[in-house]
């Protein structure tokens, strides 16, 4: 085992150096290549037997921008088994010219060496990890475990990594243990794993440990994941004798529940934490609405199609991801540092709202299935104060603000309407989506409409 994690180790840390030497569009043509070979061409099943990858091109006020992503499996022997997913964003990728420097992100989300042990009456799994690994909230841990369809709410659509929201995730490095019994339709896990945890009233980062434990089932018409846990901030020492100093603890937990399923009408809700500071128990009291994850989607199951009613809030940096970059380089060559910023999602930009979809699959051309449909969107987004200088609205941006609905509505509201059409392509599913922000239509028409093409492939 030491030996197959040593090796993983260097051949990550070798395709990091290859990258590095690279500048960001070249990394990016190289990582677009792959996904499109894996895409479009036969992968031989003796070393991707699952995964998926997809590429989405988004057509925003004259700019053309890219997510992409490749989640695979390889397979090293029977039992044994790597997995890795990574993903590229690229902001106006045609600006000067295909081959010069752009700003952009590439990053591996997860690296993980697993083995599995199969018995007459259960299956054991052991893995490693780096990045984050099957994060509560997405449906990956349901798939691999009892390999079920896709559960996770169709406004969950994402390019940058698998659909579904993260609600937390094992973020760091790490190790984990599941067993799913063969009588019934049971996993559990459990996962130790440190990372580092940035302590905004402080305004230091601390390495933190961290300690969870995970249930999941699926049946016909229940499906359910959930996991809790808590990390351990190892803080500074500071005047005391202590030998580690802990302050507090931080929880979280998280659930996805189905009732149904994809062919009956069903309820999908997605409720969670993360990062709750606990010395008492009294601060579990305190959880606010802008570090809740909830998701309550109703669905309707028709002949010809469906429908669903989804209310959402979602802390910002579920569906807002930004980094620094140190290295980046202006068109004239002078070096800078970049805060570069992408959104996660394709439909769902802002942190409150509710959506109602609706679709018809009764379509067909040349013999594949398509799909047509409606996504309207009401959502509210954050006024900067200038607009009304009553320090009362300042945001609506969570639950907690409903109550100040009647006064927010003009200022604050987004109405968007999305029709979008996918339909069956080379094996994988082709879409594309026209989301048109009405409310800001006639502000800014070019930065009002937005086109997105996407395909994705199961491997």
């Amino acid at each position: 085992m030491y030996i197959f994690i040593r090796c993983f180790a260097i051949y990550l840390k070798t395709i990091k150096e290859i990258f590095a030497k690279m500048n960001f569009k070249n990394r990016l043509l190289s990582a677009t290549f792959l996904i499109l070979i894996t895409n479009f061409f036969p992968v031989s099943a003796e070393f991707f037997f699952s995964g998926e990858s997809g590429i989405q091109t988004e057509f925003n006020d004259s700019e053309m921008n890219l997510r992409a992503f490749m989640e695979a499996q390889l397979n090293l022997t029977e039992n044994l088994f790597l997995r890795t997913e990574f993903s590229i964003v690229a902001e106006d990728v045609l600006d000067g010219g295909i081959f010069e420097d752009s700003a952009g992100l590439f990053k591996f989300s997860e690296a993980s060496l697993n083995y599995q042990i199969p018995t007459g009456s259960k299956t054991h799994f052991l893995t490693v990890f780096a990045g984050n690994v099957d994060p509560v909230g997405s449906d990956r841990y349901l798939r691999h475990m009892f390999g079920i369809s896709k559960i996770t709410s169709p406004l969950m659509e994402s390019f940058v990594g698998s659909d579904g929201g993260k609600i937390y995730g094992f973020d760091g490095y790490g190790a984990g243990y599941s067993v799913r019994f063969a009588a019934f339709p049971i996993a559990l896990g459990a996962y130790l794993y440190k990372h580092d945890f940035y302590d905004d009233d402080k305004d230091k980062t601390y390495a933190e440990p961290n300690f969870d434990f995970r249930m999941a089932t699926a049946s016909k018409y229940f499906t359910l994941d959930m996991a809790f846990g808590a990390g351990f901030p190892l803080q500074d020492k500071d005047d005391t004798d202590a030998f580690i100093y802990i302050d507090y603890i931080n929880l979280h937990a998280g659930a996805t529940v189905l009732v149904g399923n994809s062919g009956t009408n069903s309820l999908l809700v997605q409720a969670g934490f993360s990062d709750l500071k606990y010395r008492s128990v009294g601060d579990i009291a305190d959880v606010s609405t802008e570090d809740l994850f909830l998701i309550f989607e109703p669905r309707i199951k028709l002949p010809a199609g469906g429908a669903s009613l989804t209310l959402f809030n979602i802390p910002e940096d579920r569906i807002f991801s930004e980094k620094t970059i140190l290295d980046y380089f202006d068109s004239e060559g002078n070096e800078m540092e970049l805060v570069f910023g992408y959104n996660n999602y394709t439909f769902i930009e802002e942190t409150l709202g509710v959506a109602l979809t609706a679709y018809n699959d009764t379509f067909s051309l040349f013999g594949k299935n398509i799909r047509l449909g409606m996504c309207g969107m009401m959502s509210f987004k954050e006024n900067s104060g200038k607009d009304n200088p009553d320090t009362e609205l300042e945001h609506m941006k969570y639950l907690d603000d409903l109550k100040k609905f009647p006064k927010l509505l003009g200022d604050y509201s987004v109405i968007k309407l999305s029709p979008f059409v996918s339909a069956e392509l080379l094996g994988g599913n082709l879409s594309a989506t026209l989301q048109i922000r009405v409310t800001e239509f006639k502000d800014d028409k070019g930065k009002a409409v937005k086109f997105t093409l996407g395909y994705k492939k199961t491997l």
